[in-house]
């Protein structure tokens, strides 16, 4: 990587890390490091990288058009922020969402997304008004600050019940 700058080969070396344990932490954090001082896109190519192993490995898939869940998304920058929604259409969602985050300089470095039902506007509506307000909120859908995975917890918590009575017909 030759004329990369201090925090580049910062940001490759914690992603090496990332590459060699596959402990998905050490990733968001080189990720998160690389983009908390507030830097513009273009990002490197690890960011990215980055980027489509939580679409392809966080996320799973296959993930079709035309399927509702919620989804909980976390992005890394200047302030981290997790994004909660549901949506008929995952693919064209996460495209979306990702292209406003990188105009400011975030980037996507986790996801979770419910099992398919018609339900998921119902567990939406159930996580938002679960979810501490402060001093997370600056949207109703979007929580600065929060931690990832207790926000999936909870999510888990409201979709669990009706998931298990769809396991059990």
């Amino acid at each position: 990587m030759s004329g990369a700058s201090d925090a580049e080969r910062l940001l490759e070396e914690g992603l090496g890390e990332w590459r060699a344990s596959k402990e998905h932490a050490l990733g968001v954090h080189a990720v998160q490091q690389y983009l908390a001082p507030g830097r513009p896109p273009p990002f490197p190519w690890g960011v990215i990288e980055f980027e489509n192993h939580v679409r392809g490995y966080r996320l799973g898939g296959p993930i079709h058009k035309d399927e509702a869940r919620m989804y909980i998304v976390a992005f890394a920058g200047p302030v981290p922020y997790v994004k909660i929604g549901q949506t008929a259409n995952l693919p064209d969602r996460l495209q979306q969402l990702i292209r406003e985050a990188r105009v400011h300089g975030y980037s996507l470095v986790d996801g979770w997304k419910s099992p398919i039902s018609i339900r998921s506007k119902v567990w939406e509506k159930r996580f938002l008004a679960s979810m501490p307000k402060a001093p997370y909120t600056v949207d109703r859908e979007y929580f600065h600050g929060a931690d990832f995975a207790r926000v999936v917890r909870l999510a888990e918590k409201i979709t669990e019940p009706d998931v298990a009575k769809l396991v059990d017909r």
